[in-house]
């Protein structure tokens, strides 16, 4: 996925002022890893509670790879210092996921984090993308922007590639939710194995 452009788009913050949005790239490792790892766990925005550093480098080298077919990412910027990210990966023009939304405490209640969303969904639109999911402790936040609730097994792509492997599987806080046309085609649906995984697993869960 090709973000379609590396020139920055530039929107304006709650209090009017401007910040600017543009796509991650490798160099800005450093600085999306700095900003997990001072994430605290009050961080609303922050899909995990707490990030240890280990962690914070992951989720870094994630959202700061090169963009590929199925992976783009966006920053904020203001005043020059990286404040937010988040990125999208694509299943498949059926489906996207936003997801590692983080918002820097100089951005965050700012509006920072729904210009960043708005962003991301832009770009799902520009791929064509007919549903967007997301995982999330804030639904109400999210619901205002036009997403609704729904089941997670509705999503089994999202389920196959990362849920049945998550060690939160069987304590999983999180609310699926989604905007657009939920997908009747699925990696259910066009590969035999993942669905005798997925049906196994989804029993052992159950």
């Amino acid at each position: 996925m090709s973000t379609g452009t590396e020139a920055s788009a530039y929107a304006l913050l709650a209090d009017g002022t401007t910040i600017e949005i543009r796509p991650a790239r490798p160099e800005d490792f450093d600085a999306v890893r700095d900003m997990h790892t001072k994430m605290s766990p009050d961080n609303f925005y922050l899909r995990f509670f707490s990030m240890s550093p280990r962690a914070a480098e992951q989720e870094a080298r994630r959202i700061c790879r090169e963009p590929s077919p199925d992976h783009a990412a966006l920053l904020t910027v203001l005043d020059g210092e990286v404040v937010g990210c988040g990125a999208l990966h694509l299943y498949g023009m059926h489906l996207a996921e936003v997801r590692s939304i983080t918002i820097g405490k100089k951005a965050k209640g700012r509006g920072a984090g729904r210009l960043l969303i708005d962003a991301l969904l832009a770009e799902a639109a520009r791929q064509s993308v007919t549903c967007v999911c997301l995982f999330t402790r804030i639904p109400d936040f999210f619901g205002k922007m036009g997403f609704t609730v729904v089941d997670k097994e509705l999503l089994p792509d999202k389920m196959y590639k990362d849920c049945l492997r998550c060690p939160r599987l069987h304590a999983c806080d999180e609310i699926a939710m989604y905007m657009g046309e939920l997908p009747e085609k699925t990696v259910l649906t066009t590969s035999p194995h993942a669905a005798r995984y997925y049906t196994q697993l989804v029993q052992l869960q159950s």
